[in-house]
């Protein structure tokens, strides 16, 4: 920036005003009307400007011109680093070159580091600019006369008004929709999202703005936008106070950021919540309180723009709806305003008919009008004792959950307030939100995405699961379970287990059924069974099995539970669902079910699994090794390793052990072989490193892995009894498919060169971390680690279980801490939840045993929250 020593006297006075409007609003001194404040300010400096350039004597035009604001800047919403768009409106004819004048109000402006949107037009060009895109169309919608000739300006607002210029706003309703539409696919509901964007998101600012042209062009085509405004006194007022106060939340936005920023990241969520002076309390977090706050504003922007826009009602501006169906019910009434209670404006007496109108809306396919929305909303909050102990509600509402759960009908009963109403225990935690990296919703809105999800398979989307879907008896029970699986957070405890009583408490004031009641608090109570299971625990361990069928108890519920995990999956996140979690979840959910079915004893089963693996060696070995080797490799495997590893994969690892046996092929000290099968499409890749005994092996192999940015999704060591070891690893995939190898071949080289000495992965790992390149950690979410020792859950392992915010070489970091400590990694299971990492490792000693000594306990979790508290982070 120039030094304001050079700036004009103009700029210089702006820049002083803007840091006391900065230092005004930060203390809290009327920072409602910042941005009206800020916009002034800059009309100041142009009007300023425009003298300092007549007493200049600089060549200007030779005709009479006008300075207008447009877009925001007209509208006089101007946040800290909102672009500043300009007009500058020439009169017909002009001869004279504007560039002087341009570049006089202009550069200063951009020696402040201000960002500009600038033209320079005659009205003619305006016109045309507006016929050939919308979004000009709509920014000269919002012009405002700064300095200049008033009669010019008086014309441009005649052109505004003439039938060229109308003729444009045909159909911008259209325009208006395909925006929506692109926006969605942008930014995403922000009234549903985590980290929402409160400007171009669907619920930000722009929804308001697009109101507000709609009632302009309205006027503009002599309709009645004043009786629309009249008409809707409240919503009207409702739709400019969310307005304002996501501007407010907008400007602080922009001052943490130091920049233009619209995405109320992760980083800025609790700075935001202390600066807007939210307070913890009934164990929510400030932060929560602001988010929650945040996403029922979005939710209701959203709903009020749908509201006045099938108010407008001018098809000179909107497409005309489709005609409303002749089919409805006498009780109520359709019209381009949506569905709405027939007869009088005043609500029903019968809170209960409020469902009859919902059931009239999913027949109908027709939304709710606006007024009949805020009938149900005032009077779902009048009647919720009445509503949440009545049984015909409950039994109306299940019908409407099971008839069309993927349809709109639940989001207008969520956001009208009726399905809390019905269910208090849900209105306590629908606007909650769980601030971390992973869930993308609030509670209300996760559950009924995870509803969503379930009604997708009705369709048969999902062709696996939409099969199980079909074969329930009674899905309303999966999806009373989805919409409550999430019932019992914020409340302390378990939430598994807080909502499982929550929901038996919560029907049987309904009178549901008691096999109803068992089922639905069943399936939340052990909601989270299966992926934790599948991702966090020994599949080959029989005892987990055993364990989840004992726990579930029958192929019904078993099913039921697996489509729960598979919709809270789809509707927590895109991280939460992979296709490796559903392979997994599918490889569990098989045995249980063999089990339950088949009945047979453990023992008996894994016997007989691997009887058929050593056959199926020996038939797909046949011709590539001697026979007596292979019999020999056979015995020394143990049966853990033949029953958890495919018979490809175990000729595969005896060519490794070939190699292995050759030492010309292997020089150096490091004793070491690879095997790169390739990829799984979006299952990770396979990497397999064998080698003589080296407890080290796991650690060095989690940092060469972390030195080149592949992350860790699973790990088993299996260790045959002739010393060799067998590291199998799931990771994720090349970044670059068509340089895998290469790849590999690097990762090779530095498991070999650190297990020869020759690479300090300390060292390494520690300059990655220090680079601008690493990924940095979401700030405000930052939590210590916690580690928790458990001899309860596996024979023959003890389970070390690390929870940590993630970041580069963790692994290695916990490992080398295991290694240090002399324990053996046998299995690791990695999962990531946003930003926080959950690693068991199944240990044992150097003897081959669990660790039960309790000092010893204690010393691993000392020396693992040491190792990790101090290592450095970003």
């Amino acid at each position: 920036m120039t030094d304001k020593q050079q700036l004009p006297a103009s700029a210089a006075r702006l820049a002083q005003a803007k840091d006391a409007l900065r230092r005004a609003f930060l203390s809290g001194d009327g920072a409602a009307g910042y941005p009206f404040e800020l916009a002034r300010l800059f009309d100041a400096y142009f009007k300023q400007r425009l003298d300092e350039f007549s007493a200049s004597g600089r060549p200007g035009p030779a005709k009479p011109f006008a300075l207008a604001a447009v877009g925001g800047y007209g509208r006089g919403e101007l946040c800290p680093y909102s672009d500043i768009d300009v007009l500058v409106l020439l009169s017909a004819g002009e001869t004279a070159d504007p560039g002087e004048l341009a570049r006089f109000l202009f550069f200063p402006l951009w020696d402040l580091g201000c960002d500009l949107g600038h033209g320079v037009r005659d009205i003619a060009d305006c016109l045309a600019y507006s016929a050939k895109d919308n979004k000009v169309l709509a920014s000269l919608l919002d012009a405002r006369l700064v300095a200049g000739d008033q009669a010019l300006f008086g014309e441009f607002g005649g052109m505004l008004a003439s039938e060229p210029f109308l003729e444009l706003c045909r159909g911008f309703g259209a325009f208006l929709a395909r925006t929506n539409a692109e926006r969605t696919a942008r930014r995403g509901d922000a009234g549903a999202l985590l980290e929402p964007d409160i400007k171009d998101g669907l619920g930000g600012l722009r929804d308001t703005h697009q109101i507000l042209w709609l009632l302009k062009i309205e006027d503009l085509l002599g309709g009645s936008s004043c009786r629309k405004r009249e008409a809707f006194p409240e919503e009207y007022a409702a739709l400019l106070d969310h307005a304002a106060f996501l501007t407010y939340v907008r400007n602080h936005l922009h001052f943490l950021s130091g920049r233009k920023n619209d995405t109320v990241v992760f980083d800025f969520q609790r700075e935001l919540a202390t600066r807007l002076r939210y307070r913890e309390g009934d164990n929510i977090l400030a932060v929560e309180r602001f988010l929650a706050e945040l996403h029922r504003r979005m939710a209701e922007v959203k709903t009020l723009n749908a509201l006045f826009y099938s108010h407008i009602g001018d098809e000179r501006i909107c497409s005309p709806d489709a005609a409303a169906p002749t089919d409805i019910s006498p009780d109520f009434a359709a019209s381009p305003a949506g569905l709405d209670f027939a007869g009088s404006r005043e609500p029903p007496p019968d809170p209960l008919r409020l469902l009859l109108l919902f059931e009239e809306a999913r027949k109908t396919g027709l939304p709710l009008s606006w007024a009949a929305r805020r009938r149900v909303t005032a009077l779902a909050g009048e009647s919720s004792g009445v509503l949440s102990v009545s049984a015909w509600a409950f039994e109306h509402f299940t019908r409407l959950l099971a008839a069309d759960p993927a349809g709109p009908v639940l989001e207008q009963m969520l956001e009208t307030g009726l399905i809390g109403a019905i269910f208090p225990e849900f209105a306590q935690v629908q606007d909650m939100v769980q601030f971390d990296a992973y869930h993308i919703h609030p509670v209300g809105w996760h559950s009924l995405e995870a509803v969503k999800a379930l009604g997708e398979l009705a369709r048969d989307e999902v062709p696996k699961y939409s099969r199980l879907y079909a074969g329930l008896a009674r899905p309303e029970t999966l999806l009373l379970a989805a919409l409550f699986h999430d019932i019992g957070k914020g409340r302390g405890g378990n939430h598994a287990e807080v909502g499982a009583g929550l929901v038996e408490t919560m029907l049987a004031r309904f009178g549901a059924a008691g096999d109803l009641i068992k089922d639905v608090a069943h399936l939340v109570r052990y909601h989270l069974l299966l992926p934790d299971t599948a991702t966090r625990r020994d599949l080959t361990d029989e005892s987990e099995v055993i364990r989840c069928a004992a726990l579930i108890g029958d192929a019904q519920r078993l099913t039921m539970l697996e489509l729960l995990t598979y919709a809270d999956s789809k509707a927590t996140g895109p991280s939460a669902w992979t296709s490796w979690k559903a392979g997994l979840l599918s490889e569990l959910a098989s045995k249980v079910d063999s089990l339950m079915r088949g009945g047979q004893a453990a023992g008996t089963r894994a016997a007989q699994v691997m009887l058929r693996r050593r056959d199926e060696v020996r038939a797909k070995a046949k011709g590539l090794f001697d026979p007596a080797v292979v019999e020999a490799r056979l015995d020394q495997m143990s049966p853990r390793y033949l029953a958890g590893v495919e018979a490809k994969d175990i000729v595969r690892h005896l060519a490794l052990a070939e190699k292995l046996a050759k030492p010309g092929e292997l020089p150096g000290p490091g004793r070491v072989v690879f095997d790169f099968p390739g990829v799984q499409a979006g299952r990770g890749a396979h990497f397999t490193v064998m080698a003589r005994n080296d407890p080290a092996l796991f650690a060095t192999v989690a940092g060469a892995l972390a030195l080149h940015d592949v992350n860790i999704l699973a790990a088993d060591l299996y260790r045959w009894r002739d010393g060799l070891m067998v590291l199998i690893l799931r990771v994720s995939e090349p970044k670059d498919a068509h340089f895998a190898h290469e790849l590999w071949e690097r990762v090779a080289k530095a498991i070999t060169g650190s297990m020869a000495g020759k690479l300090a992965l300390d060292y390494r790992l520690a300059h990655k971390r220090r680079s601008p390149l690493a990924p940095v950690s979401f700030k405000g979410l930052e939590r210590p680690a916690a580690v928790l020792v458990d001899n309860d859950i596996s024979d023959f392992y003890t389970a070390v279980e690390v929870r940590a915010d993630d970041r580069v070489g963790l692994l290695y970091d916990i490992a080398h801490a295991l290694f240090a400590l002399k324990l053996d990694v046998h299995i690791a299971k990695v999962t990531t939840l946003g930003n926080r990492v959950s690693d068991v490792f199944y240990v044992r000693d150097l003897d081959g045993q669990k660790i039960d000594d309790p000092e010893q306990v204690k010393e691993i979790k000392e020396a693992i929250a040491f190792r990790l508290g101090n290592a450095p982070a970003r």
